[in-house]
């Protein structure tokens, strides 16, 4: 399942609770990092979609579905997955593209 970056949170955690109905996901993969508006930039407004969208969507998520493996006891066939966006020197110039990327 692919939930949309600009889904809200409510209906991303809906798409959970769905997905866990028909068939566990065993596997989470959290890519908000490479969003096409994984921009960050100093205004206020940008600062406020990415926290929602690229922080607390993607940590209310993984622990949405983590409750989930949890709770049929399957953490150990369970992999979890985030992917950044540090411009390629693993965030050692400081020079990270996006807030979620940002060590």
């Amino acid at each position: 399942m692919l939930l949309p970056s600009r889904l809200s949170i409510e209906d991303c955690l809906n798409a959970i609770d769905a997905q866990w109905q028909v068939a566990p996901a065993p596997h989470l993969f959290l890519m908000t990092g490479r969003d096409v508006d994984a921009i960050t930039t100093l205004d206020e407004s940008n600062w406020s979609d990415r926290r929602e969208v690229g922080v607390m969507a993607a940590y209310l998520v993984a622990q949405k579905w983590f409750d989930f493996a949890f709770k049929a006891k399957m953490l150990n066939e369970c992999t979890l997955a985030a992917v950044t966006s540090m411009g390629g020197d693993f965030g050692l110039t400081g020079q990270g593209r996006n807030v979620e990327g940002e060590p």
